[in-house]
């Protein structure tokens, strides 16, 4: 009896304890949407461009639209990568729930990386995260944004484009 009740509130911790860490990993995904939108900010005030074509700083074909740590054959140089090449971030931004810019898991539902997307409806850049402790429905009828809901994405920074 005696453990079976310490069992019982062993597995009640472990689920409290579940939750805040999620908690915890949706504050730094916050955090660092937040930086980069200013590392963006500067980008625009120093380059006069909103980090699209023709700069060829990340995103897909080069045009600053996509996941923003990955590189590949249509990527060419990532955003993040161009970001701290200009100096405006001194280090990787990645997801906490990743461990390594080259553990990127794919075009999966959920995926646990940045995005950035310009939006022409709304004349301005929005980055995009996967909150665990938000609402999977949280940007259901905001301009622009179906493009990430496969992605997961239900958090959004907007960034006024210049």
């Amino acid at each position: 009896m005696v453990v079976a009740i310490i069992g019982l509130l062993a597995s009640i911790v472990l689920v409290g304890v579940g939750a805040a860490r999620a908690k915890a990993r949706d504050v730094t995904r916050k955090s660092n949407l937040d930086v980069l939108r200013k590392a963006i900010i500067m980008w625009q005030l120093d380059n006069n461009n909103n980090m699209e074509f023709p700069t060829g700083c990340g995103g897909y074909g080069g045009g600053g639209t996509g996941h923003i740590d990955y590189q590949g054959t249509n990527y060419p140089k990532s955003i993040i990568e161009c970001l701290k090449d200009a100096g405006y971030i001194n280090q990787d931004i990645i997801d906490p729930k990743r461990h390594l810019l080259t553990d990127y898991p794919g075009d999966a539902p959920e995926v646990f990386s940045y995005m950035k997307y310009s939006c022409t409806d709304t004349n301005d850049i929005r980055l995009y995260a996967h909150l665990e402790t938000g609402n999977s429905n949280a940007l259901n009828g905001i301009p622009c944004t179906a493009g990430v809901a496969g992605y997961g994405m239900n958090y959004m920074l907007s960034i006024p484009k210049i």
